[in-house]
């Protein structure tokens, strides 16, 4: 909340930690979840659902990423991204149904993969922040946070 500035953009994941987010954030920055889903008030599987048949679930995530980066601003991640080995390419998301089934087991931890790849082909820099905490915290509340800037168009 102190140094995220206008323009900026909170990307928490996994999309469940949103519902805890929505509940404790009081910042102006506008924030979204990975994948991108409309309302954290409840487990909104859902809404889950609806990404998983998408073409391009994370399309919307993409875009507002882009843009913040883009015009200068920064992204700031919160939970995990996992980036690939220099030269790799995430897999495809199968759709629904087959041998993945309905479940969103296969996809959320695939969802970061992807995010983390496109975070390390379009970012400029980013580094993980380290936050002080001068009390207990909940491990499934205890994110890492990692911040990143500038834009590198692809070639």
């Amino acid at each position: 909340e102190r140094a995220a500035r206008a323009g900026d953009l909170v990307v928490i994941s996994p999309w469940q930690a949103g519902i805890t987010f929505a509940r404790y954030y009081r910042g102006e920055v506008p924030w979204v979840t990975l994948p991108p889903i409309e309302d954290h008030t409840i487990h909104r599987y859902d809404l889950v659902k609806q990404r998983m048949l998408s073409p391009d679930p994370l399309a919307p995530l993409y875009a507002a990423i882009g843009e913040a980066l883009r015009s200068g601003h920064r992204g700031w991640l919160v939970g995990s991204l996992h980036f690939v080995p220099r030269g790799q390419v995430p897999a495809a998301l199968p759709r629904p149904g087959g041998t993945t089934g309905w479940s969103d087991d296969f996809y959320s931890p695939a969802w970061p993969v992807h995010a983390g790849y496109f975070i390390q082909t379009r970012a400029v820099r980013w580094e993980i922040v380290t936050i002080a905490a001068d009390q207990p915290v909940n491990p499934l509340e205890n994110l890492p946070l990692l911040v990143v800037e500038g834009w590198a168009p692809r070639s």
